[in-house]
């Protein structure tokens, strides 16, 4: 019988501390360890007997995350879930970072066994008033594998550095293009992939799955 919720702390700014409680500028994150998150507050510091777990996966601002804890939470996401007696999993983390919730299904065993050092780099560039293509073609000398344009409307990019992702793209690297602005979807072209809906960030997530999915 599925009857448990396990809570996975990585710090962030939900653990963080300060002198005050208003301030919101000089406090400091990744203080407070999930066990001590979850004291503080009534409900969840005596629940049903069991009814709650937690785990300290990491312990850092939410700013400093990187792939290895990714590689490392999906990988406790998907020991917990395969528990007959877990319903579901939280993960706390901070505001500095997306967040999401995908399925073990969605992440795949094949994709995140693989040496977090060894991910395809995946890159978001911003498109701008005057924006060239200069660092989209320092990325391709470096090998990176993906690169996301966050460009305006929708997804529109400088001339200039749409070329730049054009030749990328000739050359294996796979671009989509996301939009800058805070909402509405990017339309496809016949160029440059559309990241649809999603935002850079997300993009970005999106492409580094597919390229460990297909590496």
């Amino acid at each position: 019988m599925q009857s448990k919720i396990v809570i996975l702390g990585t710090g962030g700014t939900i653990a963080g501390t300060a002198a005050s409680a208003t301030d919101t500028v000089g406090y400091r994150s990744a203080q407070l360890g999930v066990a001590q998150l979850l004291a503080a507050v009534p409900p969840l510091a005596t629940p049903a007997a069991g009814a709650i777990e937690c785990e300290q996966v990491a312990q850092f601002d939410s700013k400093d995350m990187d792939h290895a804890t990714w590689q490392r939470l999906a990988q406790r996401c998907g020991h917990h879930l395969a528990r007959a007696d877990v319903a579901g999993v939280v993960v706390t983390h901070g505001t500095d970072r997306w967040r999401a919730a995908p399925s073990c299904d969605a992440l795949g065993p094949q994709r995140i066994q693989r040496d977090a050092a060894d991910w395809p780099r995946v890159e978001i560039v911003l498109n701008h008033v005057g924006a060239g293509g200069a660092l989209v073609d320092v990325l391709v000398e470096q090998g990176v594998h993906g690169i996301v344009a966050a460009g305006t409307g929708n997804g529109t990019l400088h001339r200039n550095l749409e070329a730049a992702l054009l030749r990328a793209q000739a050359q294996g690297v796979h671009v989509l293009r996301a939009s800058r602005c805070a909402a509405g979807p990017v339309l496809g072209n016949d160029s440059l992939p559309s990241a649809g809906e999603l935002t850079a960030v997300q993009a970005r997530i999106e492409l580094l799955l597919k390229l460990l999915g297909t590496a």
